[in-house]
C-alpha cells in the first residue's frame, strides 16, 4: 500500500514530459514536386531525416517539441523555422530559384 502511495506521489510531483509528433507536408520546386529529396528537421542537437516521395510529400516523426529548422538537401538554400507540437503538424514548402543559382525555401 505504501509503495502505491509513493508511486502516486512521485508521479504527481514530477513534471510532465512533452513528446513531439509527426511533421508532414510537401516540397515543391516551382510547379514541380521535389521528388526523392532528403529533408532534414533539426531541433537543437537532434536531427531527423526523411525523404520526399514522387509527389514531393514527406513525413518525419520528431520526438521533441519546440522550435526546429527545416531544410532540403541538394539545394543551395537556407533553412526555415518550424515548430514541432505533440500533435501532427503540416508544413508545405516551396523552393524558388534565384538569379545567382541558389534557392529560397519558403512556407506555402
Amino acid at each position: 500500500m505504501k509503495l502505491i502511495q509513493r508511486v502516486l506521489l512521485v508521479s504527481l510531483l514530477s513534471p510532465g514530459i512533452a513528446f513531439g509528433a509527426q511533421v508532414f507536408g510537401s516540397v515543391m520546386v516551382g510547379d514541380s514536386p521535389a521528388a526523392l529529396r532528403t529533408v532534414v528537421i533539426t531541433c537543437g542537437t537532434n536531427r531527423y531525416d526523411g525523404q520526399t516521395d514522387q509527389r514531393g510529400s514527406y513525413s518525419i516523426n520528431v520526438s521533441v517539441t519546440g522550435k526546429c529548422s527545416f531544410s532540403v538537401e541538394g539545394y543551395n538554400s537556407s533553412s526555415v523555422t518550424l515548430y514541432s507540437y505533440p500533435k501532427p503538424t503540416r508544413y508545405d514548402f516551396a523552393l524558388s530559384r534565384k538569379a545567382d543559382g541558389s534557392y529560397d525555401l519558403v512556407r506555402r
